[in-house]
Formats: C-alpha cells, structure tokens, sequence
C-alpha cells in the first residue's frame, strides 16, 4: 500500500563553458536528499558527450522539507579536455512541496583543451615533422613492466637452478 506524501521539485540548469566546451565526456549529475527520495524516485541524470547546453534537469517527487545537495560523480574531463572551474549555485537547497516553481541549482563547468606536446617548439623551428609518431621513452607502465620483467627473469634462474640440483 502506498503512502503519499508531498514532495517538491529541484531544477538543475547546466552550462557548459570554455575553450573546450563540446570535447568533454558525459556528464552525470547526482542529487543526494536527506531524508532519502523514496525508492523509484530518479536522482541522476546524464547530459551526454560533447554536448554544448543542455535543458534545464527537473527531478520531482522529493520530500517537502528535504535537504538536497547537487555534485557531479563523473564531470566529463577527459583526455582533451580538462575541468578548469566548476561552481554549483547554490549547493544544498531545500525542497519546498508549497513552491509553484522548482527549486532552481546551477552548475557550470568551464572546460579547457589539454595542451598536445609539440616537437617544434625550440632550435628546430615549427616544423611538424613527427606528428602523430607514438611516443618513446618511459610511460605510467614502464616501471610495472619492468619489475614483471625482472620477476619473470628471477624465477627463470631459480628453476634452472633447482632442476640443475636434483640432477645431482
């Protein structure tokens, strides 16, 4: 049996910004309300990839009198672009069920381009030759690499040298 109860609206209106608005990745908008939303009630929304605005995200059905406080579990940075700034307007509200409008949140991300390495930049020149080449020289996985390498090489040697043992 269903028990009604009132409950409010928040409308989340995002704006994307920056020199690298349109590059980012998805964006996931999340509500947390204390006391919780009931079950069913949706309290994440997504504005996909590389979009540029997006329509105002209305989550209804939360409980009047509920603190509710909006983030982002994924803000869209990515390897083109990085999140430069990002305010949310105001935080945490309260829903109000006697309210004729939502309660309105505004969250803007301002996206900058990540900077590609350049090879010309120096003696050379801006010559852009080597574009595109992959890159050499150590990388995040060269050190694991290297110990699984090792470790490989080790136990090698202890078997040949166990093997060599029991012959004897």
């Amino acid at each position: 049996r269903a028990t009604p109860y009132a409950s409010g609206e928040i409308s989340v209106h995002k704006i994307i910004a920056g020199d690298g608005a349109g590059l980012q990745d998805a964006i996931t908008i999340d509500l947390t309300c204390t006391p919780a939303s009931a079950p069913g009630v949706v309290v994440s929304a997504t504005i996909p990839a590389g979009a540029t605005s997006a329509d105002p995200i209305v989550f209804t059905g939360l409980p009047d009198g509920a603190t509710c406080t909006v983030s982002e579990s994924e803000d869209g940075a990515n390897d083109a672009v990085t999140l430069a700034a990002q305010t949310i307007e105001p935080e945490t509200v309260t829903v109000d069920a006697a309210a004729t409008e939502p309660v309105v949140v505004t969250v803007t991300n301002a996206y900058e381009p990540v900077e590609s390495p350049s090879g010309g930049g120096g003696d050379g020149g801006g010559s852009d030759e080597g574009e595109g080449l992959a890159a050499s020289g150590p990388t995040p996985l060269t050190g694991p690499l290297t110990v699984a390498g090792l470790g490989l090489l080790l136990a090698g040697a202890l078997l040949r040298i166990r093997r060599r043992a029991n012959l004897r």
